[in-house]
């Protein structure tokens, strides 16, 4: 599933509850925009938070912040890019 922010800026939960039931989807990446080039945070299965930059660091993304030590509000934004798209995925 995609959210995706047309330009506004808007926090992002580690987890979002869908439905009646209450399906539950976990955030796995986020897409930032700026300037004609796009960065991607990558959030792995143990809620690390790798940054990656192609032009800067080719295929090896850096690895940041743990995902529940990070604030939301520091999620929205990259290097001077805001999110543009943010991926969620169920777990099984």
């Amino acid at each position: 599933m995609a959210f995706i922010a047309n330009g506004k800026q808007f926090q992002l939960d580690s987890t979002v509850y869908i439905g009646e039931e209450g399906t539950k989807f976990h955030l796995c990446d986020i897409i930032y925009f700026n300037g004609f080039h796009f960065t991607a945070r990558i959030i792995d299965m143990n809620g690390q938070t790798w940054y990656n930059d192609e032009i800067v660091t080719g295929n090896t993304s850096t690895l940041k912040h743990p995902l529940k030590m990070a604030h939301p509000t520091l999620l929205s934004k990259a290097r001077g890019r805001v999110s543009s798209v943010a991926i969620c995925t169920k777990r099984f």
